[in-house]
């Protein structure tokens, strides 16, 4: 029975394959621009009422997001930050 192959020589296979069936055009030539466009974007009105209506719709027993808030803290910032004057 033939040794398994170490990770090293893993890595080592994987890179040479990839290289084998890659290529690279190194012409030298810009690729093109896109054409350009008269159109913009109109303006985004965000209102404080829908912001919390958002954010009081989220579930307290879903998990964290990407940045690591909780929903329950997200709804607690959000009711004393929609609640303030102004």
């Amino acid at each position: 029975m033939a040794p398994l192959p170490s990770l090293v020589s893993k890595a080592e296979l994987f890179s040479q394959t990839f290289a084998r069936n890659s290529t690279l055009d190194d012409s030298g030539l810009v690729p093109p621009s896109p054409p350009p466009s008269n159109y913009f974007m109109s303006t985004i009105k965000i209102l404080r009422n829908d912001v919390f209506h958002a954010l009081a719709g989220l579930s307290p027993r879903k998990a964290y997001g990407p940045d690591g808030v909780s929903s329950y803290c997200s709804q607690n910032l959000c009711f004393h930050a929609c609640t303030l004057p102004g």
